[in-house]
C-alpha cells in the first residue's frame, strides 16, 4: 500500500504543469497590424502592468502566489477588452494562455 501511495504522489508531482512566471502576448487589430501603447494589467493585481510596444507585444511579471484569470486591456485608462488567461474544460482540464513564452495573440477592433 505504501508503494502505491508513493507511486501516485510521485506521478502527481512529475505531471504538474510548468510554473507560470509571467504573462505575455501580442495585440493586433482586425487588419492584423500590431497595436501599440495599450495598457495590459491583471484583473486582480492592476498595479502590475505593461504597455504594448510597436510590435503589439506586452510582458507582465506574475505576482507571487497568484495566477490571474483575466488580463484587462486599456486605452487611456478605459477598458476596451480582456484576455482570458485560465480556461477550464470538463474533459481536458485547465489550460493557460498568454503565459511563459506562448505566442498567443488577441485581435481587437482598434486602430493605432
Amino acid at each position: 500500500m505504501k508503494t502505491l501511495v508513493t507511486l501516485i504522489l510521485l506521478l502527481a508531482l512529475t505531471c504538474s504543469p510548468k510554473k507560470i512566471t509571467h504573462y505575455q502576448g501580442y495585440i493586433y487589430n482586425n487588419e492584423e497590424e500590431p497595436v501599440k501603447n495599450l495598457s495590459v494589467a491583471g484583473r486582480d493585481h492592476s498595479e502590475v502592468e505593461s504597455v504594448t510596444n510597436e510590435n503589439g507585444f506586452f510582458k507582465i511579471r506574475k505576482p507571487e502566489g497568484w495566477v490571474e484569470t483575466f488580463l484587462y486591456v486599456k486605452r487611456n485608462g478605459i477598458k476596451i477588452d480582456s484576455i482570458q488567461v485560465l480556461r477550464s474544460h470538463p474533459e481536458y482540464g485547465p489550460r493557460h494562455y498568454f503565459v511563459n513564452g506562448r505566442d498567443d495573440t488577441l485581435f481587437i477592433k482598434a486602430k493605432n
